[in-house]
């Protein structure tokens, strides 16, 4: 019998809507015990689009679309095969400690490893911060533990889907092998130079330390102008006023907590990639209009959270003169390239993990430490700071950074230095988002974007 591949390819559509909404609940679960239907597989009532028995058959059609419903379906296998061990270190973040707590730390007895984590990022004082990193080292031990073995179950997966050797690398979309590693490699030497300045950035602003360094990335030194609250309103007036949103069906993201001006860069993302999400669902062909790593949703994640580097978004829509616009994009630019460095950080500690397993990987995070914080936190935090996922969205998130640097120099150049404020811009992405993605097109050039993006952010350092 034929594959009905349209019915194949709506099947993938509610799998792919159900993973995502399970995820983004997982994330945003309360402290203590996980509901049971956070815990619940997620595909259990879209088994059909994630069966891996599709696979074989699949490859051998030939079809355009078979191929790519092929891509989906193994990306939809691999993260059920997963979520067992995504949901025990979910728990694990959020359960109360099994062990006491240091002398002097008791009103933390009852904090959790995620708790912990959070607090350690915003602590304003030194010693506030030394307590939290001793007191996390102290039990992280267990969900760094969980967290590596997550990755481990889903490079099994792999391994049973391939019946044979697991890559190397994650696929990116279209990309030919090696990519990833390219430019995890090259955009680590390229943004080496960095290293002094955004230390010593991140020790004026948050004090000594590797906690001060990630505490940093926050950008909390980059607060003019800014609303106090981070909602939809401020979001609609940024975007919606040039009609980003004209027209859009889609559901509002679920927004991070204002930590810091890279909250705001956050939250720019997250309803760039709502946005192509909406587009997605209502596309004619849902496998064909973006490949599983999601490179074309994270380009436009990438493009929108650009936004607030733009000189004229400070000035014009956060209502700084020329000086305090100039300084504070200077911030900023502070902020987002410590934040491209710790993401470095932890692609190469999952690419470690892919390649040498879990000694690997925690040789790999104290090097890189080293290297990105200028002193290595305890490996015990391995996966627990910056955190790992099974399916990691890390490498796609970086591609989409790097090629959007590219986009915004063709945007400036045909809509002036206020592009994103022209509603021209708003009907050529409408229009853009009803045709169908090219994977392989969009990488074919990646190590140009990734250029240009370290020549954009280094003129805003200097």
């Amino acid at each position: 019998m034929p594959v009905d591949y349209q019915r194949l390819d709506d099947g993938v559509r509610g799998a792919a809507r159900a993973l995502g909404a399970a995820r983004a609940a997982l994330a945003a679960a309360p402290a203590g015990e996980l509901a049971a239907e956070l815990r619940a597989d997620p595909l259990a009532r879209h088994a059909r689009a994630a069966d891996p028995r599709w696979l074989e058959r699949l490859a051998g059609e030939g079809d355009p679309l078979a191929l790519a419903l092929r891509d989906h379906v193994r990306a939809l296998a691999l993260a059920r095969a997963s979520w067992p061990l995504r949901v025990a270190g979910e728990a694990a973040r959020r359960a109360p400690p099994a062990t006491p707590g240091l002398a002097g730390a008791e009103p933390l007895a009852r904090a959790s490893v995620r708790e912990l984590a959070a607090r350690l990022l915003v602590e304003p004082s030194a010693a506030g911060r030394a307590l939290y990193a001793a007191t996390l080292e102290l039990r992280a031990g267990p969900v760094s533990s969980l967290a590596l073995r997550a990755h481990e179950r889903r490079l099994e997966a792999e391994a049973e889907l391939a019946r044979g050797a697991v890559a190397p690398e994650p696929e990116l979309g279209g990309a030919p092998p090696g990519v990833v590693s390219r430019l995890c490699d090259e955009l680590l030497a390229a943004t080496e130079p960095w290293r002094e300045l955004l230390l010593a950035e991140s020790a004026r602003a948050r004090g000594p330390g590797w906690h001060g360094v990630l505490g940093a990335a926050l950008g909390r030194d980059a607060g003019e102008g800014w609303p106090a609250r981070l909602g939809t309103r401020f979001l609609g007036e940024v975007f919606g006023r040039s009609g980003w949103l004209a027209g859009r069906t889609f559901e509002w993201p679920r927004l991070p907590a204002p930590l810091g001006a890279t909250s705001f860069v956050r939250a720019f993302a997250d309803l760039g990639r709502a946005l192509v999400d909406g587009a997605a669902e209502g596309a004619r062909s849902f496998a064909f209009f973006d490949a599983p790593a999601g490179v074309r949703r994270e380009a436009r994640a990438g493009l929108m959270a650009a936004v607030a580097l733009e000189r004229t978004f400070q000035e014009r829509v956060l209502g700084l003169g020329r000086a305090r616009a100039r300084a504070q994009q200077r911030h900023l630019a502070v902020a987002v390239a410590q934040s491209l460095r710790i993401d470095l950080w932890r692609l190469g500690v999952g690419l470690a993990l892919r390649r040498g397993g879990a000694a690997a990987a925690r040789e790999r995070y104290r090097e890189l430490g080293e290297r990105v914080l200028g002193q290595s936190p305890p490996v015990s935090l391995c996966g627990v700071l910056p955190r790992l996922e099974p399916d990691d969205p890390v490498a796609p998130r970086l591609a989409g950074l790097a090629l959007a640097a590219p986009r915004r120099r063709e945007l400036r150049e045909r809509f002036d230095e206020d592009w994103f404020r022209n509603p021209r811009l708003a009907e050529l992405l409408h229009a853009e988002d009803q045709q169908a993605g090219d994977a392989a097109a969009a990488v074919a050039d990646l190590g140009g974007a990734a250029r240009e993006l370290v020549a954009e952010l280094g003129a805003l350092l200097d």
